[in-house]
């Protein structure tokens, strides 16, 4: 339940969130490291061996579980972390309880299920948190029906497990606060580029609208004729062709925005498919004088057609938008076993690896012009990485710059 409201709080927090999980796994471990360890001690001073058996193999444990985490095997230590303290914390204050050491053991139950919330999704968080709270309201029920005479409790064990109950829940209060300041910082940052988002998109959308409405007016009062004002048309029409296209790609990314996008895959004519794209840009390459090669040898492509409509336009119109007058795109496409690849690479301007890092960490904080003072924010690019995360895609990105950049994307061919 945690996880899915920190996920939904704000784009590009997921990551951050496992990151911290990792941590938090780690810390827990080693705090476990030390206090079972300083119990281990405690339970051979005071001749408690099954006690101290069992803090011994918590240590073991916990060792495995910071060296899974150390190997990049974070769900599985988090799985072997909480699926054996359980059993252990509850084997534990069983035995203390036949002894009658009552030493608050039992919170130890809060404790699992604290951790269980952030570490676990889904029915491993719910059977977790639902198994300790039995055992929890069971121990202290046995516990409050004995008389305080009955009770058999060495004072350093009490201390040792109340210290430890407060530092593990501590210490995910404190991995809770970073991540909500984590989760203000962004959205604080993500209302700033929508701001900024809104200035482009406004002087982008202005641009067409504008001139249809200065030609409207001079055509109504007769400044320019029926010949003339056709003729314009044209001309306007064809700059609305890639409004229409961002318009449609902003309603795209809204939509992912508020309530996630679905992918319904298809055979799709890869050669076919460049070309419209490619016309749909004509207005784009004439005004440039640009080249394209194209050579599709790989045919088909087996994704959502209108992500693979948006994914390719976007990258050639980036690459027309930031390539010099009379220079070449080349596009080409090929297959590779299970995947086509497809490649754009152009003359342009290049990017910076600070650029490359930021588009492929899914940022749109970077203004860029074009080669004619186009206006761009990386919006596009974006929005592209999610639509090929969804369809089990990938892109990488080779920029040199004044040299140009290619695009190489990896898509499924069936």
């Amino acid at each position: 339940m945690l996880s899915v409201i920190i996920k939904q709080s704000v784009n590009g927090i997921e990551d951050q969130f496992e990151r911290t999980r990792i941590v938090a796994t780690i810390y827990i471990s080693l705090i476990l490291i030390i206090l079972c360890f300083l119990l281990f001690v405690s339970c051979l001073i005071y001749e408690i061996y099954d006690m101290a058996l069992l803090n011994a193999i918590i240590v073991i444990i916990s060792l495995l579980t910071i060296y899974l985490c150390s190997t990049h095997k974070g769900a599985l230590a988090k799985f072997i972390l909480l699926a054996t303290l359980l059993p252990l914390v509850v084997i534990g204050i069983q035995l203390a309880f036949n002894d009658q050491r009552f030493t608050d053991t039992e919170n130890f139950l809060f404790v699992v299920m604290v951790v269980a919330v952030f570490l676990l999704d889904g029915k491993a968080e719910k059977i977790v948190c639902f198994v300790s709270v039995i055992f929890f309201i069971y121990f202290k029920h046995i516990k409050y029906t004995l008389q305080p005479e009955d009770y058999n409790s060495p004072e350093f064990l009490l201390i040792i497990n109340s210290i430890g109950v407060i530092l593990i829940s501590y210490l995910v209060m404190i991995l809770l606060k970073k991540l909500l300041e984590a989760i203000i910082i962004k959205l604080n940052k993500a209302n700033e580029e929508k701001n900024r988002l809104i200035n482009i998109i406004s002087h982008d959308v202005r641009g067409p609208i504008g001139s249809f409405e200065s030609l409207l007016n001079a055509f109504l009062k007769g400044y320019i004729t029926k010949e003339e004002f056709l003729e314009n048309s044209k001309t306007i029409k064809t700059k609305l062709v890639p409004l229409k296209n961002m318009i449609d790609e902003l309603l795209y990314w809204s939509l992912h925005q508020l309530k996630g996008l679905k992918c319904n895959p298809s055979q799709i004519n890869v050669d076919k498919e460049i070309d419209n794209l490619i016309d749909q840009l004509k207005f784009d390459v004439s005004s440039k004088n640009i080249k394209i090669e194209k050579e599709v040898l790989g045919r088909n492509v087996f994704m959502d057609p209108n992500h693979f409509k948006i994914i390719i336009r976007n990258i050639i119109h980036n690459s027309i938008k930031y390539s010099p007058e009379h220079s070449t795109i080349k596009i080409r496409s090929i297959e590779n076993g299970s995947k086509a690849i497809i490649t754009v690479t152009d003359e342009g301007r290049g990017m910076t690896e600070e650029q490359i890092h930021k588009i492929l960490n899914q940022e749109i904080s970077f203004d860029t012009t074009g080669t004619k003072g186009e206006e761009g924010k990386g919006v596009g690019l974006t929005f592209c990485l999610h639509l090929l995360k969804l369809n089990n895609g990938g892109v990488n990105i080779y920029s040199s710059i004044n040299k140009g950049t290619i695009f190489e994307i990896d898509l499924p061919n069936n």
